[in-house]
This record gives C-alpha cells, sequence and structure tokens, in this order.
C-alpha cells in the first residue's frame, strides 16, 4: 500500500518535527514480529524544510522465513534486511519468522483463505505440489531476461513444467561434515565408513528418507526412471542401501550416537562425535563452533558408484494473492542479488544461487565441488508417493522388517 505525502506548515513545532525527521531511513519490521495490521490512518511523512520535493512514498512488502531463532541464517538474514532498508527506501519489508514445521501449511492455508504474506522464501521441498495447486505465482513472464546471472541448475530447481515459480536463492545438498583436527581423512567409500565406525569413530549419521537419498545411487539404487515411474523395486540396489544403512543405524543405537541432524547439532558442534551428514544449512553453526577445523566432503562412493544427494534449491515465491507482486519481485531480485548472497554465503554458509558473487571460503568451494553429482530434487507429483511410502524406515530400524519386505511393501503402494 502507497502511503500519501503531505505538505505541512511552516508552523515552528513542525519544524522542529522535520528537522528531528531529517537523515531518517526506512526500518525493516524484526523478524520475529508478524506485520501489524492497519487499523489507523497511515502517519504523513515528513518533508526535509530545504526541498519541496517529496520523500520517497513508501510500498509495504510482507515476507515469511523460517530460519531458526539465533541461527547464523537469521543472523545474516538480518543484516540482508538492514542493507535492504537502505537500498531500497521505497518498500517497507515486515518480516515474520514462522517456524520451519510449519510454515509450508501456514502459507497454504492462508493463501487458500483469499490471504498470506506478499512472499516467502523456503527450500523447494513443496515446489511442485503448490504450483499445481496454485498457491505460488507464475513468474516466467516477470523474470523474463532477470535470471542471467543465475547458475542454471538454481533456475531449474524453481521451474516445474517448463515454467518457473520462484527466484533462486542458494543450493543446498547433505554433505559428510567432519572435524579435521579429530579425523584426518575423510571416508571415500561407504566401506570405509562403516569400518570407521565399527571401530569406534563416532559418527553422527541423519536417518531420515531424504538425509540419506544419496546413498541409494552408491548401491545402484534408484527411486524413479526419467518418466517419474518407481522403479525400487528393479534389482537389489535400494535393498542392498538400506540393508548398508541399518547397519550403520544398529551401530549408532548401540553407542548412543546421534541418529539426527537436530540431535547431531550440539554433539559435533561440542566434539563429541567426529563428523556427521547434513545440509549445509547447518555450515553457520558448525563454522561458528569448529572455526578452521571445520571441512566437508561428498558422502562416500559405494560399491556401485557415486552417491548422489538431492541437491535442493532455496527460493523467494510469490503470492499469487498478493496485489504488489512487481514490488515483491524487486525485493526477491534484491535478497538474492550479489551483496546479499555475499552476506549469506559469508555469515550462514549458503551456496550462492547468483555466479557472480566470489568464493572466497574454501568450504563453499568444497560444496559446489560436491554437488556436482547431486540431483536436482524432482518436481513431479509422483515425489509426494515417495515422501508418503518411503519415510518410514523406522520399520526396519527399529522393529525388525527386513529391508526386502519394507522396500516391496513402499513400492507396491507407491505404484497405486
Amino acid at each position: 500500500m502507497k502511503r500519501p505525502i503531505f505538505v505541512l506548515a511552516s508552523l515552528m513545532i513542525i519544524a522542529t518535527m522535520v528537522l528531528s525527521a531529517c537523515g531518517a531511513t526506512p526500518t525493516v519490521a524484526p523478524a520475529t514480529q508478524a506485520p501489524a495490521p492497519a487499523t489507523s490512518a497511515p502517519v504523513p511523512a515528513l518533508l526535509p524544510t530545504n526541498t519541496t520535493a517529496p520523500a520517497v512514498a513508501q510500498t509495504e512488502v510482507t515476507f515469511w522465513h523460517a530460519y531458526g531463532t539465533g541461527s547464523a541464517e537469521e543472523t545474516a538474514l538480518t543484516a540482508v534486511l538492514a542493507k535492504a532498508a537502505i537500498d531500497l527506501p521505497q518498500y517497507k519489508i515486515n518480516v515474520l519468522q514462522v517456524p520451519f514445521n510449519d510454515i509450508y501449511n501456514k502459507y497454504s492455508t492462508d493463501v487458500a483463505a483469499g490471504g498470506g504474506p506478499d512472499m516467502f522464501v523456503a527450500p523447494n521441498d513443496n515446489l511442485g505440489s503448490e504450483s499445481r495447486a496454485s498457491l505460488i505465482a507464475d513468474l516466467t513472464d516477470l523474470l523474463k531476461g532477470k535470471l542471467g546471472d543465475y547458475a542454471p541448475l538454481s533456475v531449474e530447481g524453481m521451474t516445474v513444467g517448463g515454467k518457473i515459480f520462484g527466484v533462486p536463492e542458494s543450493l543446498k545438498a547433505v554433505e559428510f561434515w567432519y572435524d579435521k583436527s579429530k579425523l584426518a581423512t575423510p571416508p571415500a567409500t561407504t566401506d570405509d565408513l562403516l569400518n570407521m565406525e565399527k571401530a569406534g569413530t563416532a559418527v553422527g549419521i541423519s536417518f531420515s528418507c531424504y538425509h540419506y537419498w544419496g546413498f541409494y545411487s552408491a548401491f545402484g539404487g534408484s527411486v524413479f526412471d526419467d518418466k517419474f515411474n518407481f522403479i525400487t523395486d528393479q534389482g537389489t540396489g535400494m535393498v542392498d542401501a538400506m540393508t548398508y544403512l541399518n547397519e550403520l543405524y544398529q551401530i549408532g543405537k548401540k553407542n548412543a550416537w546421534p541418529l539426527t541432524d537436530a540431535d547431531g547439532l550440539a554433539p559435533f558442534q561440542e566434539g563429541k562425535i567426529v563428523a556427521i551428514t547434513n545440509g549445509n544449512w547447518a555450515m553457520g553453526d558448525y563454522q561458528k563452533a569448529l572455526g578452521a577445523n571445520l571441512a566437508v566432503a561428498p558422502l562416500p562412493a559405494g560399491p556401485k558408484g557415486a552417491s548422489k544427494p538431492l541437491l535442493g534449491v532455496d527460493g523467494y515465491y510469490i503470492n499469487p494473492n498478493s496485489q504488489n507482486k512487481q514490488g515483491a519481485i524487486d525485493v526477491a531480485l534484491y535478497l538474492t542479488g550479489k551483496t546479499a548472497e555475499q552476506i549469506m554465503m559469508d555469515q550462514a554458509g549458503h551456496v550462492p544461487a547468483i555466479t557472480t558473487v566470489s568464493i572466497t571460503n574454501p568450504l563453499i568451494q568444497s560444496l559446489v565441488d560436491a554437488f556436482k553429482t547431486s540431483i536436482v530434487r524432482p518436481q513431479d507429483a509422483q515425489l509426494d508417493k515417495y515422501w508418503a511410502n518411503f519415510c518410514g524406515p523406522d520399520q526396519i530400524f527399529e522393529k525388525g522388517v527386513t529391508p526386502e519386505a519394507w522396500i516391496t511393501a513402499a513400492t507396491a503402494a507407491a505404484k497405486k
């Protein structure tokens, strides 16, 4: 909404107010507060006494994110938004932090009811389903000619059916993080990793159907063919992968090592485990604790080739209900521009989507190199069936169901 500007009478008391307001810059709403609804007429902007030109009219853009309170990501975003308040005086960015576990449901519910923010930033986890449900705006025409500096993989990660639904921000995938003061050389193969753990080297493996996707290919397994048909029951690759993961799980459980990325955060930072598998969204926190001792390597290769984790793309999505799509686009392009991406890379470990940022951190370069074997996260509707049917590994890990029986049942259910 644009705020009207009124020329103020040259009364002495008003002049005093004008002088005190000179040089003020637009502010960004705190990240932990929801945008306040307008309950009264907007306060007139004040004009400097030495000019008759109007002050910059501000347009409000509401923006949601899910970066954890106090995390390196939230801290970096706060710094970016502080610069945006100066560099984009025409926009007032109202920011709301929403817990990651709630943001997709809250956004979808609010948009379906005709509301929601102008924009939000999140991984492309739900990009396919949200685009098919018309919960995010098609930005193909609005972004025409504006993504030339963005890595092709990042644009691919924002694309469904040939249409672009987001402004790419960063690339993320699960890799092997380690403390090189305690582990001189990371495991190159799955056998190396298994033997390390058998020998008592404490490693936190993140056992979720997202985190360990990369291990499928290491054993020759695949979820889909090139037409997104499930082929999880073809050959022994998926069974071999789950058999291997179960062996790692039982070793970790016996030794009380962390079995999720969240449970492994503090132990890795405190040196209680020497390595952990996780995405680079945690890099800023790891680096804060370990400093120069932090290193990263690809997930180990297996008997059938390289591990190929899912490559996720974080991006800014625009609400189809927004009355200010162009303003939201302008803000999103700024938040993914060179200055902003440099901050997000240096402070939060984001691998930038834009290619004009100078990479000076060897960790970021290691991630870029590791991502070469990744698989861009598919956005086909079939992926929803993967999450629905292959994300109950506790059947194997805790209840003793054989990998063969579990794969057979999950595949049959996914094909229905």
